[in-house]
Order: C-alpha cells, then structure tokens, then sequence
C-alpha cells in the first residue's frame, strides 16, 4: 500500500511538472508579440504587437528563435507607438506593417532591411 501512494505521488509530481513546463515553454520570451514560425528553421515572424509601449523595440530573438521580419499590418492602426527600432537581424518589413499608427513619428532601421 505505502508504495501504491508513492508511485502515485511520483506520478502526480512528474504531471505537474510537465504541464509547468509546456505552460512556461508557451507563455516564455513573448510577451508583447504574437509571432509565427519563419520559413527558415530556428526564425521567428512577429505577426502582431499585444503591448501597449510608445517606443517599441523589436527585439533580436523570441522564444530562442531569431526574429527575421515583420508581417503585413503587424502594428497597423496602434496610435500608441511614437518610435520603432529595428535591429539588424530583421530582413523585411511587410506592407502596411505600421499602417494607420498616427502617433508613429520615427522608424529606426537597420541596413539589412530590405
């Protein structure tokens, strides 16, 4: 009987870690983006901006994957941004990404966009 309960207790223990795990795994690095996989392995998409900051920053990598471009009206009609900046690591902007942002007043970008 003890070593019923405490193979249950284990059991319990490793499920309660996993689904710890996933749910940190998931909810990790985002934050303020909703991004998609890129067409190269290892290479993030920021399909949408969540947050609420008027100087926006994009950063070099979500979830442990580089972020590599930026998606069609990803921020388009958020009046709350003023400024961008875009690192080097982002390749492309899509159309109308920042369509609509009436507050946006500058855009830093690095010279690998294209």
């Amino acid at each position: 009987m003890k070593n019923a309960i405490k193979v249950i207790c284990f059991v319990l223990a490793v499920i309660v870690i996993g689904v710890s795990s996933c749910y940190i795994y998931f909810t990790w690095d985002i934050g303020e983006f909703e991004v998609s996989a890129g067409s190269e392995k290892g290479t993030v998409i920021i399909t949408n901006y969540l947050g609420n900051n008027e100087d926006v920053v994009i950063p070099k990598s979500l979830r442990g994957k580089k972020v590599v471009s930026i998606d069609n009206s990803a921020f388009q009609g958020l009046d709350n941004i003023k400024s961008v900046t875009i690192g080097e690591n982002v390749k492309s902007v899509g159309n109308n990404a920042f369509q609509d942002c009436e507050n946006l007043q500058k855009i830093d970008m690095g010279i690998s966009v294209e």
